[in-house]
This record gives C-alpha cells, sequence and structure tokens, in this order.
C-alpha cells in the first residue's frame, strides 16, 4: 500500500529500555479521596514508564498496552522482539479483556478510539540477523468488549525493504557489513493521532540515502482501510 507524499525530513531515534515492576494500586475519586486500596497487578515482567502507554475507556477506567520481555532473549543470536499486550481496566479497578497477546514487536503507541476502545500501532519487526529485523507497520482497533475489529492479526500499513546478504555489487562498491536493504525504508519508527471519525492517521519515518530521512502520513478509516492515495 503506498504512503502519501514524504512531508519533511529528520533523524530515527531509538530509545533501550531499562527495566522494573508496573502496578495499579487503586483509584481516585474526583476530589481525590481512595476509592479502592486494592491492588491489581497487571504483568509481573519488570519495565520502564516508557514501556507501557495508558488511554482513558471514557467510563472512568483505563486502557493499557505493556510487553513482556521474549523468552527467548537470552538463548538466541537474534534481537527478539516483545510480546505486546493491551488490558482495559474497569472505573473500579476490575480487569477487564483476556490477556491474549495482540502480537509481537516494538514501539508500540495506542489512542482512544472514542468509543471505549482503542487503536494500537506497532512494528511487528521478523529477527534477521542479530540485531537487523525486517519492520512492519501494524494496526488493530479493539472495541469496548475487547473484539479486535481489524482481523485476529491486524492490518499491515507499510513493510520495510527485506534485508539480504551484500550482492557482488555491493562489495565492489564498498557497501559496509555482510548484509544490506533498499532504501528508503521503514525503520520502525511511528506515530498515531485520531481522524476524529473512528479511524487514524498513522505518520512513519523512512530511512534514506545519504543520512537522511523522509516522514510519510495515511489515514486509515474506522475500517481499516487506507484513505489516501499516494501522489504521483
Amino acid at each position: 500500500m503506498g504512503p502519501t507524499a514524504p512531508l519533511s525530513h529528520g533523524k530515527t531515534r531509538r530509545v533501550l529500555r531499562p527495566a522494573y515492576r508496573f502496578f495499579r494500586t487503586g483509584s481516585l475519586a474526583k476530589g481525590g479521596s481512595l476509592i479502592t486500596d486494592t491492588k491489581a497487578m497487571i504483568d509481573s515482567y519488570l519495565l520502564t514508564p516508557t514501556d507501557f502507554n495508558m488511554v482513558s475507556d471514557g467510563s472512568g477506567g483505563a486502557i493499557i498496552a505493556w510487553a513482556s520481555e521474549p523468552a527467548n532473549t537470552h538463548s538466541t543470536a537474534n534481537f527478539a522482539p516483545f510480546t505486546i499486550y493491551v488490558k482495559r481496566i474497569s472505573a473500579d479497578g476490575k480487569l477487564l479483556w483476556d490477556k491474549s497477546a495482540i502480537s509481537t514487536g516494538d514501539n508500540w503507541e495506542i489512542l482512544s478510539d472514542g468509543s471505549g476502545g482503542v487503536i494500537i500501532a506497532w512494528d511487528n519487526f521478523k529477527p534477521y540477523y542479530k540485531a537487523l529485523h525486517d519492520d512492519y507497520l501494524c494496526l488493530q482497533k479493539i472495541a469496548h468488549d475487547g473484539t479486535r475489529l481489524w482481523g485476529n492479526t491486524g492490518v499491515t500499513l507499510v513493510t520495510s525493504s527485506p534485508f539480504h546478504p551484500l550482492t557482488e555489487q555491493e562489495i565492489a562498491n564498498h557497501v559496509p557489513g555482510m548484509y544490506n536493504r533498499s532504501l528508503p525504508t521503514y525503520t520502525g519508527t511511528q506515530d498515531i493521532i485520531t481522524d476524529g471519525d473512528g479511524g487514524v492517521i498513522v505518520i512513519w519515518e523512512e530511512e534514506g540515502e545519504q543520512n537522511t530521512n523522509q516522514v510519510f502520513a495515511q489515514r486509515v478509516d474506522s475500517q481499516g482501510n487506507p484513505v489516501w492515495t499516494q501522489s504521483t
């Protein structure tokens, strides 16, 4: 699916995450008095504040997206993806929705869909070799009752150029390393805002030649379909 024309140029920034433990420890009434002092553990994985996103569910509760450390982190030479979860917490602190994973990947973002659900965007990357990976910008919309509205695995909006071993021509041209992929290409960096009509506007970066980056945008409607056609 083609993107729109590039918006601007910039630099890609990747964040590595240290760890700590995340709990929900009760909720406060509007005036500040404690409603409940119970504790509901969302996950036992050690996280940092950048490892989860939270938005209002519009009914006094919240919807949280977080990720757990890959089980094979220390048993593979490849950089393994996180397992991404989304869960809703009611106004009285009850954990809603089942804890089945949304997907694997990294760099996830969520926003409210305006109807008690959320839209989530993430890089569903696939390890290639060590720290190298092919990147897939994916989206999912989840209804207020936890139903996945854009298919079980979501929709793929952008796919990176695949990595490949250096060709003879690339070696002759003194391309460094052992592997390469063609440019421009999506590299796993994106952001999302609502379109105000149950859909989302997605912004992402693509790495270009000579250390330049381009920024693209695409609108996805409430049914998960790209709206804007590629500019000529």
